[in-house]
């Protein structure tokens, strides 16, 4: 029982120390410490001039400046050509297929001669054709030349002049402006490419790339409508100016991914920052921390941190409360090994003395002594005999 109390008080002592110890030295909160939302508890100000970087107004400041920087216009180089290109089908398409009709109306005839070509017959029959064909206007001009036989080229060549001027030097885009582009400077850069070319890259953009007015480039509607206005001089002329006026395509297309690239890369640069003097208030007591003051208390935290560390040497009891907190660990560890040591000894110790308690007697020490029954009984008979 003694082993047992003993150790019981050992091990309660040693405890406490430690549970003393460590609640003493329990660190206070530290500027690190705070989390956005938390309430400071004091004032905090700047030790020393910092500068801190405000990501969000570096964001803002970027958005604004990338506004400034003209926005990515792609210019077909190929979009005439490819308008005349969809001319020459339409052309041939309607040729064969007038063809075909001529053959199978007039008795397999491909050619007729200028009395039927003259007749109300014809007349009907072209308007007729017309009317289930809309893909490509047969005037009576051009029906009477491929009914007589010819091929109408002179007719189709007129066409193409007509259309390539409608197309020359004119900047076509869609109908609207993204506001990447709407909110930016007034001047686009225009990068004369192919249809499929490759941009050159960002490093050349510039130097490739031709500034031109943002106004300079039309809505392709305005384009049409005017094709038709002009085309309809001629009289009777009026389904060829509709035709030519529906091959105009926009040629200028906003490149808004590279726009963005570019935009990006310039002014990946700004950043904008708040200078604390030292001295300046950065949060009042009682105030919530923001994020913009979280970023402030971590910077000068590990601006304080690392200042502390090169003026101020190394001192060894800085570091007392580590050196108790291990030394009171060390004591409870010791006093569970004693505790459960005293558990293992204490039956034995009540077993001897329950096997000797029969036979002990005032002034016979030296019965306790004895490592066995032998012996106690040999003790016992030298003194009866004596």
């Amino acid at each position: 029982m003694i082993f047992r109390q003993r150790a019981h008080f050992f091990f309660l002592l040693a405890l406490a120390f430690f549970v003393c110890n460590a609640s003493a030295q329990a660190p206070a909160k530290g500027i690190a410490d705070y989390q956005v939302g938390d309430t400071a508890l004091s004032n905090i100000v700047a030790t020393a001039e910092l500068v801190v970087i405000d990501r969000e107004a570096s964001a803002a400041l970027r958005e604004k400046e990338a506004l400034k920087i003209p926005a990515i216009v792609r210019f077909n180089t190929n979009a005439t050509d490819e308008a005349v290109a969809k001319l020459r089908a339409a052309f041939a398409v309607a040729h064969e297929q007038f063809l075909a009709a001529v053959t199978a109306k007039f008795d397999g005839r491909k050619e007729l001669t200028a009395g039927q070509i003259n007749s109300a017959e014809f007349r009907e029959f072209r308007l007729a054709f017309q009317n289930s064909n809309k893909g490509f206007p047969v005037t009576v001009k051009l029906a009477s030349a491929w009914a007589a036989g010819a091929t109408g080229g002179e007719i189709e060549q007129q066409l193409i002049e007509r259309l390539r001027g409608l197309l020359a030097e004119r900047r076509l885009r869609g109908e609207e402006l993204p506001p990447e582009v709407r909110d930016g400077p007034a001047q686009v850069r225009l990068l004369a490419l192919a249809n499929s070319a490759a941009a050159p890259p960002l490093d050349e953009l510039e130097k490739v790339g031709t500034l031109v007015p943002r106004f300079s480039l039309k809505p392709v509607s305005t384009a049409r409508n005017d094709a038709q206005k002009r085309q309809q001089q001629p009289k009777g002329d009026r389904a060829n100016a509709i035709f030519l006026a529906s091959l105009i395509e926009p040629n200028c297309t906003i490149d808004l991914e590279l726009t963005r690239q570019l935009r990006a890369k310039k002014t990946e640069g700004m950043w904008s920052a708040d200078r604390y003097a030292a001295g300046r208030m950065i949060v009042r007591g009682g105030e919530v921390i923001t994020p913009k003051v979280k970023t402030v208390l971590d910077q000068l935290a590990s601006q304080s941190a690392v200042t502390e560390l090169r003026r101020a040497p190394w001192q060894p009891i800085k570091y007392w409360p580590l050196i108790v907190i291990s030394l009171s660990t060390g004591l409870i560890i010791a006093g569970l090994i004693v505790f459960l040591l005293s558990r293992r000894l204490e039956p034995r110790m009540d077993a001897i003395l329950v096997q000797t308690s029969g036979s002990l007697m005032a002034g016979e020490p030296r019965a306790l002594l004895g490592d066995g029954s032998g012996r106690v009984a040999e003790g016992e008979a030298g003194g009866a005999s004596a």
